[in-house]
């Protein structure tokens, strides 16, 4: 999963990478791009965030997840 956090750590946008067929000079996937005082990070997170629907739960456990990650 791509995140892009603020200057104080919190969650401001998400991508999930799925890899689909491409036509010949496509790309397969997307990204995002992190501005300024943003980082961009790519991640791999448990089942469990990939299955919350709801964007600000989401939001809430990757910051979880990212600072047990420290």
């Amino acid at each position: 999963m791509q995140v892009i956090t603020n200057d104080k750590g919190r969650v401001i946008g998400t991508a999930r990478l799925v890899e689909q067929e491409a036509k010949a000079g496509e790309p397969k996937y997307g990204h995002i791009v992190a501005g300024d005082n943003q980082s961009f990070r790519e991640l791999e997170v448990p089942k469990e965030i990939h299955e919350i629907k709801d964007t600000v739960e989401m939001h809430k456990a990757l910051e979880k997840h990212l600072k047990l990650a420290k």
